[in-house]
């Protein structure tokens, strides 16, 4: 590999993260750094270099981008309206602790209001604020499961007309186990035999175990009512292996699967079924990593930092020098690439072991377009089979901002607004308990 001399590894390293945060965080507010975490998850999982590592994604980061972009789709009103309502419920099932963390809450307030209630109390009341529900209409809630089981809930939203089976993603030890455990195991779906992620699908089946008992008595209470499974993250990768096992025990039962940025969980023939789409329905927020990673895309990503290193010696003055000046990562790796002045080529083998993984379904992307607008697209499976490098890769995976990306599409498409007040919600709430 081509690297240029580092008299000073640890030193120098400092300063280009040091770098990197200051001009992300400009760019995306107070969320962390992306290039933070997937260099983490490069090295802990596969023991890759955090300077080539760097030099390898910021060189991949200014190529110039594959054209995803088709003409976009109109969906009618109410799925629009859907998804905008179901990014709530998937945002809500991380509860209070997520409140506090990423959403703007005026903590003094917050402390005043919660004075006197017990922390039970104070999760119900955060989740069905967040959710737009009351908590007459949650049916269940599980916070603290066993080993392979995620936490979730089970609600009424009559404007959805729909039971919510709502599952959270990665926010404990126990979601960080069923995450990195990334090996696949066989799979079958109507006779077809594929793979899915191991550490998934045995959380899956562990779940659906657990919860099993209050889905068939609330079927059995609300029986005109449909069954929406969801989740973000992990808990859209869980939604929709759930979906796919309990449309195999219960076919008689209405379901269907919104899974927001889910985990790669199918392998490609499994996931873009025929059956598989009339029954699940992924979202995916611009340039969010999670629906692309998997054992093989990682390895994959490594491979094309590989390639580039071979072609460019990274200029690390070079680009220091562009930050202090202003410029986002972006814009200072792609006038990088330009000025080496030779077309760099990040191609590899498509032949790859293991075989990816992906999101299933149908795959609805929302994309980021000028003027603050947003369109959204049907795009294949596959497309997720690798990893696109962008310094909002990891912002754009946060609830948040599928909550944010959804409303205003919707306002965009129907020139309509949700109206909502989350902090009187979370008072009434407060007071239902």
């Amino acid at each position: 590999m081509n690297k240029p001399t580092q008299p000073n590894k640890q030193g120098l390293f400092q300063k280009i993260t040091d770098s990197i945060k200051e001009s992300l965080s400009q760019s995306i507010g107070v969320y962390a750094s992306a290039y933070g975490e997937v260099l983490e998850l490069l090295n802990k999982e596969f023991g890759i270099d955090a300077i080539s590592s760097l030099c390898g994604l910021l060189l991949l980061e200014g190529l110039p981008k594959p054209d995803i972009h088709d003409v976009p789709i109109i969906k009618n009103k109410d799925f629009y309206y859907l998804i905008t309502k179901l990014s709530r419920h998937v945002t809500a099932a991380y509860g209070s602790k997520h409140d506090s963390t990423y959403t703007l809450v005026n903590e003094k307030e917050y402390n005043e209001e919660v004075k006197g209630y017990n922390p039970k109390e104070i999760e119900i009341a955060a989740i069905c604020s967040r959710a737009g529900i009351y908590p007459n209409m949650l049916l269940s809630l599980v916070t603290s499961p066993p080993l392979f089981v995620v936490s979730y809930y089970l609600a009424l939203d009559p404007s959805l007309h729909s039971l919510i089976f709502c599952i959270r993603g990665t926010f404990s030890i126990n979601d960080i186990v069923s995450d990195m455990i990334l090996y696949g195991s066989p799979f079958t779906y109507k006779e077809e035999e594929g793979i899915v992620h191991t550490g998934m699908y045995k959380t899956a089946q562990e779940t659906l175990k657990h919860v099993f008992p209050s889905l068939e008595k609330a079927r059995n209470e609300y029986p005109n009512l449909d069954l929406i499974i969801t989740g973000h993250s992990l808990g859209g990768g869980i939604a929709t292996l759930i979906t796919l096992l309990l449309n195999e025990q219960k076919p008689e039962w209405n379901i269907h699967c919104y899974g927001f940025a889910p985990a790669a969980t199918l392998s490609e023939n499994i996931a873009m079924m025929p059956e598989v789409n009339k029954l699940i329905t992924s979202i995916v927020f611009d340039y969010d990593v999670v629906p692309s990673l998997s054992l093989s895309s990682c390895k994959r990503l490594i491979k094309r930092m590989n390639k580039v290193l071979e072609q460019v010696s990274f200029d690390y003055v070079k680009y220091i020098t562009k930050l202090s000046q202003g410029m986002k990562t972006s814009e200072a790796a792609r006038q990088l690439v330009e000025e080496y002045g030779k077309p760099i080529d990040d191609s590899i083998d498509l032949v790859t072991s293991p075989q990816p993984l992906l999101p299933g379904g149908e795959v609805y992307q929302i994309l980021r377009e000028p003027e603050n607008m947003f369109s959204l697209q049907l795009v294949a499976n596959n497309v997720f089979g690798e990893i696109k490098v962008s310094n909002t890769m990891i912002a754009d995976h946060l609830p948040t901002n599928y909550i944010i990306a959804t409303t205003k599409l919707y306002k965009q498409m129907t020139n309509e607004q949700i109206e909502e007040d989350r902090k009187k919600l979370f008072e009434q709430c407060l007071e239902m308990v």
